[in-house]
Protein backbone atom coordinates (compact mmCIF):
# COMPACT_ATOMS: atom_id res chain seq x y z
CA UNK A 1 0.00 0.00 0.00
CA UNK A 2 2.95 2.63 1.21
CA UNK A 3 4.94 1.33 -2.41
CA UNK A 4 1.21 2.69 -4.20
CA UNK A 5 1.03 6.17 -2.77
CA UNK A 6 5.04 6.53 -3.00
CA UNK A 7 4.43 6.04 -6.70
CA UNK A 8 1.29 8.89 -6.77
CA UNK A 9 3.17 11.00 -5.44
CA UNK A 10 5.80 11.00 -8.17
CA UNK A 11 3.70 11.28 -11.08
CA UNK A 12 1.26 14.13 -9.24
CA UNK A 13 0.83 16.58 -11.43
CA UNK A 14 3.06 19.88 -11.41
CA UNK A 15 1.73 23.31 -11.38
CA UNK A 16 3.16 25.71 -14.42
CA UNK A 17 6.44 27.78 -14.34
CA UNK A 18 6.73 31.63 -15.11
CA UNK A 19 10.22 31.66 -17.76
CA UNK A 20 11.40 35.08 -16.22
CA UNK A 21 14.41 35.61 -18.64
CA UNK A 22 12.58 37.44 -20.72
CA UNK A 23 10.17 39.20 -18.76
CA UNK A 24 11.97 40.24 -15.49
CA UNK A 25 11.49 39.33 -12.13
CA UNK A 26 7.56 39.17 -12.37
CA UNK A 27 6.17 39.26 -15.93
CA UNK A 28 3.14 41.20 -14.83
CA UNK A 29 2.78 44.65 -13.76
CA UNK A 30 1.74 44.75 -10.72
CA UNK A 31 2.33 49.09 -9.74
CA UNK A 32 -1.40 49.80 -8.70
CA UNK A 33 -0.51 53.65 -8.81
CA UNK A 34 -1.98 55.38 -12.26
CA UNK A 35 0.55 57.20 -14.58
CA UNK A 36 1.16 60.33 -12.63
CA UNK A 37 1.44 62.82 -16.00
CA UNK A 38 -1.57 62.82 -18.17
CA UNK A 39 -1.45 61.78 -22.03
CA UNK A 40 -1.79 65.69 -22.63
CA UNK A 41 -1.75 68.97 -20.83
CA UNK A 42 -4.89 71.24 -20.57
CA UNK A 43 -5.25 74.77 -21.95
CA UNK A 44 -4.25 77.54 -19.12
CA UNK A 45 -5.74 80.92 -19.52
CA UNK A 46 -2.57 83.18 -19.12
CA UNK A 47 -4.73 86.21 -19.28
CA UNK A 48 -6.03 88.70 -22.43
CA UNK A 49 -3.68 88.94 -25.43
CA UNK A 50 -0.77 91.30 -24.19
CA UNK A 51 -0.24 92.06 -27.90
CA UNK A 52 -1.05 95.70 -28.79
CA UNK A 53 -1.94 97.78 -31.67
CA UNK A 54 0.46 100.31 -32.72
CA UNK A 55 -1.89 103.43 -32.91
CA UNK A 56 1.18 106.01 -32.91
CA UNK A 57 1.04 108.35 -35.86
CA UNK A 58 3.94 107.72 -38.52
CA UNK A 59 3.57 111.26 -39.77
CA UNK A 60 4.60 112.86 -36.30
CA UNK A 61 6.82 115.48 -36.08
CA UNK A 62 9.46 114.27 -33.62
CA UNK A 63 10.49 117.55 -31.42
CA UNK A 64 13.43 115.81 -30.22
CA UNK A 65 15.54 114.80 -33.35
CA UNK A 66 18.81 116.19 -33.78
CA UNK A 67 18.78 117.68 -37.29
CA UNK A 68 22.11 116.79 -39.31
CA UNK A 69 24.84 118.88 -40.53
CA UNK A 70 23.83 120.12 -43.92
CA UNK A 71 20.21 118.54 -43.54
CA UNK A 72 18.10 121.65 -44.96
CA UNK A 73 20.53 124.13 -46.87
CA UNK A 74 19.56 127.62 -47.72
CA UNK A 75 19.52 128.83 -50.83
CA UNK A 76 22.55 129.65 -52.62
CA UNK A 77 21.00 132.49 -54.89
CA UNK A 78 18.93 134.44 -52.72
CA UNK A 79 20.80 135.03 -49.42
CA UNK A 80 17.17 134.95 -46.97
CA UNK A 81 15.20 131.98 -48.76
CA UNK A 82 15.73 128.13 -47.87
CA UNK A 83 14.07 126.72 -50.72
CA UNK A 84 10.87 126.26 -53.42
CA UNK A 85 7.65 124.44 -51.80
CA UNK A 86 5.15 122.92 -54.45
CA UNK A 87 1.28 122.71 -54.27
CA UNK A 88 0.30 118.91 -52.09
CA UNK A 89 4.08 117.98 -51.19
CA UNK A 90 4.27 119.00 -47.32
CA UNK A 91 8.03 120.06 -46.54
CA UNK A 92 9.64 118.96 -43.04
CA UNK A 93 11.72 121.92 -41.81
CA UNK A 94 13.16 123.41 -38.75
CA UNK A 95 14.83 126.82 -38.09
CA UNK A 96 17.87 125.26 -36.68
CA UNK A 97 20.19 126.78 -39.77
CA UNK A 98 17.63 129.01 -41.01
CA UNK A 99 18.80 132.81 -41.81
CA UNK A 100 18.04 135.89 -39.79
CA UNK A 101 16.97 138.76 -41.94
CA UNK A 102 13.18 139.47 -41.47
CA UNK A 103 12.29 140.80 -38.12
CA UNK A 104 8.90 142.89 -36.57
CA UNK A 105 10.65 145.74 -38.21
CA UNK A 106 9.25 144.44 -41.44
CA UNK A 107 6.26 142.77 -40.23
CA UNK A 108 5.13 145.92 -38.52
CA UNK A 109 6.33 148.17 -41.80
CA UNK A 110 2.85 149.97 -42.80
CA UNK A 111 3.78 149.15 -46.73
CA UNK A 112 3.28 145.78 -46.21
CA UNK A 113 0.03 145.62 -44.84
CA UNK A 114 0.93 143.19 -42.13
CA UNK A 115 0.92 143.07 -38.77
CA UNK A 116 0.13 146.31 -37.18
CA UNK A 117 1.47 145.19 -33.34
CA UNK A 118 3.81 142.18 -33.61
CA UNK A 119 4.36 139.59 -30.62
CA UNK A 120 7.83 139.89 -29.91
CA UNK A 121 11.41 141.05 -32.12
CA UNK A 122 11.35 138.13 -34.41
CA UNK A 123 14.95 138.46 -33.56
CA UNK A 124 15.16 134.94 -34.93
CA UNK A 125 16.24 132.59 -37.32
CA UNK A 126 13.33 131.78 -39.55
CA UNK A 127 12.75 129.90 -43.05
CA UNK A 128 12.00 131.57 -45.98
CA UNK A 129 10.06 129.30 -49.08
CA UNK A 130 9.70 130.07 -51.87
CA UNK A 131 5.88 129.19 -53.87
CA UNK A 132 4.98 130.00 -57.32
CA UNK A 133 1.07 130.27 -57.41
CA UNK A 134 -0.41 129.13 -60.90
CA UNK A 135 -2.62 131.76 -60.96
CA UNK A 136 -5.51 131.41 -63.39
CA UNK A 137 -8.14 132.02 -60.81
CA UNK A 138 -7.20 129.14 -58.12
CA UNK A 139 -7.04 129.72 -54.53
CA UNK A 140 -4.26 128.18 -52.45
CA UNK A 141 -3.67 127.55 -48.78
CA UNK A 142 -1.06 127.41 -46.33
CA UNK A 143 -0.56 125.44 -43.44
CA UNK A 144 1.91 125.48 -40.74
CA UNK A 145 2.03 122.31 -37.96
CA UNK A 146 4.15 123.78 -35.17
CA UNK A 147 3.95 121.29 -32.09
CA UNK A 148 6.86 121.67 -30.78
CA UNK A 149 7.24 125.50 -30.33
CA UNK A 150 5.52 128.70 -30.81
CA UNK A 151 5.76 129.57 -34.41
CA UNK A 152 4.18 132.47 -36.68
CA UNK A 153 3.35 132.00 -40.61
CA UNK A 154 3.67 134.62 -42.77
CA UNK A 155 3.20 135.03 -46.57
CA UNK A 156 4.46 137.95 -49.06
CA UNK A 157 3.78 138.41 -52.63
CA UNK A 158 7.42 139.32 -53.28
CA UNK A 159 9.32 137.81 -56.67
CA UNK A 160 12.97 138.22 -55.72
CA UNK A 161 14.12 137.03 -59.30
CA UNK A 162 13.10 140.57 -61.05
CA UNK A 163 17.21 141.73 -59.99
CA UNK A 164 20.04 140.15 -60.56
CA UNK A 165 20.97 138.84 -58.11
CA UNK A 166 17.44 138.09 -56.31
CA UNK A 167 17.30 140.25 -53.38
CA UNK A 168 15.43 140.23 -50.02
CA UNK A 169 12.53 142.85 -49.76
CA UNK A 170 13.26 146.04 -47.31
CA UNK A 171 11.07 146.83 -44.90
CA UNK A 172 10.10 150.27 -46.82
CA UNK A 173 9.61 148.54 -50.31
CA UNK A 174 6.56 149.32 -51.93
CA UNK A 175 3.95 147.41 -53.75
CA UNK A 176 3.78 144.03 -51.54
CA UNK A 177 0.93 142.65 -49.76
CA UNK A 178 1.68 140.26 -46.32
CA UNK A 179 -0.68 137.72 -45.10
CA UNK A 180 -0.31 136.19 -41.62
CA UNK A 181 -1.23 133.77 -39.25
CA UNK A 182 -0.03 134.27 -35.25
CA UNK A 183 -1.86 132.16 -33.13
CA UNK A 184 -0.23 131.95 -29.50
CA UNK A 185 1.32 129.38 -27.86
CA UNK A 186 3.29 125.79 -28.70
CA UNK A 187 0.83 123.55 -30.17
CA UNK A 188 -1.33 126.16 -32.31
CA UNK A 189 -1.03 125.66 -36.11
CA UNK A 190 -1.28 128.49 -37.94
CA UNK A 191 -2.93 129.16 -41.35
CA UNK A 192 -3.37 131.34 -44.46
CA UNK A 193 -6.33 130.73 -46.06
CA UNK A 194 -7.21 131.40 -49.81
CA UNK A 195 -4.41 133.12 -51.20
CA UNK A 196 -6.17 133.90 -54.60
CA UNK A 197 -4.31 135.02 -57.88
CA UNK A 198 -5.86 135.31 -61.53
CA UNK A 199 -1.23 134.79 -63.12
CA UNK A 200 1.10 133.13 -61.49
CA UNK A 201 2.32 135.21 -59.05
CA UNK A 202 5.30 134.33 -56.48
CA UNK A 203 4.86 134.34 -52.93
CA UNK A 204 7.17 134.06 -50.02
CA UNK A 205 6.19 131.74 -47.30
CA UNK A 206 7.61 132.69 -43.88
CA UNK A 207 8.41 130.53 -41.07
CA UNK A 208 9.08 132.46 -37.74
CA UNK A 209 9.46 132.43 -34.24
CA UNK A 210 8.38 136.03 -32.26
CA UNK A 211 11.87 134.74 -30.00
CA UNK A 212 15.02 132.70 -30.72
CA UNK A 213 13.09 129.23 -30.76
CA UNK A 214 15.30 125.88 -32.40
CA UNK A 215 12.12 123.94 -33.60
CA UNK A 216 10.79 121.14 -36.31
CA UNK A 217 7.75 122.31 -38.21
CA UNK A 218 5.61 121.31 -41.94
CA UNK A 219 4.52 123.12 -44.05
CA UNK A 220 2.13 121.95 -46.47
CA UNK A 221 0.33 124.51 -49.78
CA UNK A 222 -2.83 123.12 -50.96
CA UNK A 223 -4.57 124.75 -54.48
CA UNK A 224 -7.83 123.80 -55.51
Amino acid sequence: MMTTLMACEVFKTQGSTIDTSSTGPSGIDTDPEPDSQPDSQPDVDTGPDTDTEDTSDPNAIDCAAVPQQGQFPNMTDFECGTSFIQDGVPVLGTTVGGVSYFNSTHYEESEWYCVTSARGDYDSLERVYMFTHPGEGHSCSVYLESPCADLDLFAVRYNPYTSTPPECPAPEQLSIQCEYSTNQGPGFDEDIPFLFENNQTMWMLIVDAPTPTDAWFRLTVECD
